[in-house]
C-alpha cells in the first residue's frame, strides 16, 4: 500500500501530476513531428509502466491509478497512429 507521507508517496503523485499533463498536451496533437512525438511517447510509455508498480488496497485509489493508465494507453495508442501514418507518407 502507498504512503502518501513517504517518497513513494510522493513519486506516485508525481507520476500522477506529469501524467494528467502530458495527456492534456498529447490531446491536441494531430500530426506527429519528431523529435517532440518521440519523447512525448516515451514518456507516456514510461509512465504507464510506472504507474502499474504501485499496489494499492483503498477503491479510490486503486481507480484513479486505473483511470490514469486507461489515458496513458489511450495517448500512447493515439501517438502510435500518428507515427504509423505518418510514416506511410
Amino acid at each position: 500500500m502507498v504512503n502518501y507521507a513517504t517518497s513513494e508517496g510522493f513519486t506516485f503523485n508525481m507520476i500522477m501530476l506529469k501524467s494528467f499533463s502530458l495527456c492534456a498536451e498529447c490531446i491536441n496533437i494531430e500530426v506527429w513531428e519528431d523529435p517532440s512525438c518521440s519523447e512525448k511517447l516515451k514518456c507516456l510509455i514510461d509512465y504507464k509502466k510506472n504507474l502499474t508498480k504501485f499496489k494499492f488496497i483503498d477503491e479510490y485509489e486503486i481507480k484513479q491509478q486505473q483511470s490514469m493508465i486507461n489515458d496513458l494507453s489511450a495517448m500512447i495508442s493515439k501517438l502510435e497512429n500518428l507515427k504509423k501514418n505518418f510514416k506511410t507518407y
